[in-house]
């Protein structure tokens, strides 16, 4: 063991020797598993920046062995601030299982706020460029769901990301479902409605011959999601597969219905189609976002009234749009006015409502702004998938592809590239869990 660690000392220099290394802790890894007892103190001799190669290793092999959560909490956060990126890189699957650990740890111990900020450095550490996905974002947005730091995640995810390096960064498909699923969550938390709706999107066009269980819960969010951004559900993407049209059938029976009654425009309706369904949301944990959608088709039916009528007195909007009273009717009126969700004026002395007309112009500073910074950002995601095509188009996997069929040849199916979605989904279907499920969300 001594001379193990002599080794990493030695060698944590240059590419040459980091490579050396990196083949020595490889067909050393039963030696830290025969001294388990004596690894805290190996810790203690290393650098995290300096060794960070060894102490991954080490911490790698912590990772799936039962030791003291809240020292390997502490080890973790000393690594993740100060570790070589460089180092890092040469086992991103160890760094992987390590930040995997240290999540699952933080929320078993009920302090997940506490990994906020260290899993922010790791996926600083580990990114190539700052627009790729990486399996600690989505620890990362897991752990800000559990501990209700939803802005966190959303400051997240501001930028689009859109490049996948498995080999750079260990980023399996279940990470990057994971990342869209647990992103949707944070920005339905923020009520970004409709960027939660694209988020959830990604889950759902995913290549998968049985659909996991990661995207069967990223349908009853969407369902609920649009609901409450447009009022109706458009259907699953274009390029959703045919099993997963299936499995929504049969799986989410409680949202199709809820999703129909709600098109009714019926207040009533919808509230016993809410309660007969009950135990089903609250088990996905998505009571909540329920409620919220029975109070948008309030909004909504006020809304409808504005394009009907001119004035309308309090007490015939809360009969028509089935409000208990003309005072909740009128709390309700000023809140959309103050949302700018209508426009329109109350006369307090007879009770009747005047709406009006939009009368924003669009031709304000802060409007140009939004649309150029739109139109940026259109020409940025043009650029990157013209660059996208070329690499695609010049792939050596993709020619062989190509060509194995004009040459009758047996090659390799197509969508082969997405094997491991399959593999990913029959893990999913035989039970495997994964951490802030709806259920840590209550809307």
């Amino acid at each position: 063991m001594e001379k193990l660690i002599s080794q990493i000392q030695a060698l944590s220099g240059d590419e040459a020797d980091l490579k050396q290394l990196h083949t020595l802790l490889s067909k050393s890894e039963e030696v830290f598993f025969k001294h388990l007892p004596a690894l805290d103190e190996v810790l203690t001799l290393l650098d995290p920046q300096t060794h960070s190669l060894g102490v991954v290793f080490i911490l790698a092999v912590k990772a799936v062995v039962s030791v003291d959560p809240k020292i390997f909490i502490q080890q973790c956060i000393q690594f993740f601030r100060t570790c070589s990126p460089a180092q890092i890189r040469l086992e991103p699957k160890k760094f992987k299982l390590v930040c995997a650990k240290f999540t699952e740890y933080c929320i078993q111990t009920k302090q997940a706020i506490r990994a906020v900020k260290p899993l922010k450095w790791a996926i600083m550490r580990i990114q190539p460029v700052v627009d790729h996905i990486t399996p600690q974002h989505a620890n990362f947005l897991q752990v800000c769901i559990v501990s209700k730091c939803y802005k966190a995640g959303v400051q997240q995810i501001e930028k689009d990301l859109y490049e996948v390096d498995a080999k750079a960064t260990a980023c399996a498909p279940r990470d990057v479902l994971l990342y869209f699923y647990y992103g949707a969550i944070c920005l339905i938390a923020v009520k970004q409605w409709k960027r939660a709706i694209n988020f959830l999107q990604q889950v759902l066009s995913a290549p998968a011959v049985v659909p996991s269980v990661i995207m069967i819960e990223a349908y009853k969010k969407f369902v609920l999601a649009s609901l409450m951004e447009s009022g109706s559900v458009s259907g699953l993407p274009r390029h959703a597969t045919a099993s997963l049209q299936r499995h929504v059938k049969a799986g989410c029976s409680a949202y199709e219905e809820f999703n129909t009654s709600y098109s009714t425009k019926s207040v009533s309706d919808l509230h016993k189609c809410a309660l007969s369904h009950h135990d089903a949301f609250v088990k996905d944990g998505n009571w909540g976002l329920v409620n919220q959608c029975i109070q948008s088709l309030y909004r909504r039916n006020i809304q409808r009234l504005t394009k009907t009528y001119l004035t309308l007195s309090l007490q015939d909007i809360a009969q028509t749009v089935e409000l208990d009273n003309k005072q909740d009717a009128e709390s309700r009126i000023l809140h959309m006015i103050e949302m700018k969700d209508i426009f329109a004026t109350i006369n307090q002395k007879d009770g009747m409502i005047s709406f009006h007309e939009n009368p924003e112009q669009y031709d304000t500073n802060e409007i140009q702004n939004k649309l150029d910074l739109l139109i940026h950002r259109t020409v940025d995601l043009t650029q990157k998938l013209v660059r996208l095509d070329e690499t695609i188009q010049t792939s050596e996997k993709y020619v062989q592809k190509t060509l194995a069929p004009e040459r009758g040849s047996q090659g390799p199916r197509w969508g082969s590239e997405f094997d491991s979605y399959d593999d990913v989904d029959g893990i999913m279907m035989s039970g495997d869990r994964f951490h802030a499920t709806p259920g840590n969300f209550r809307g």
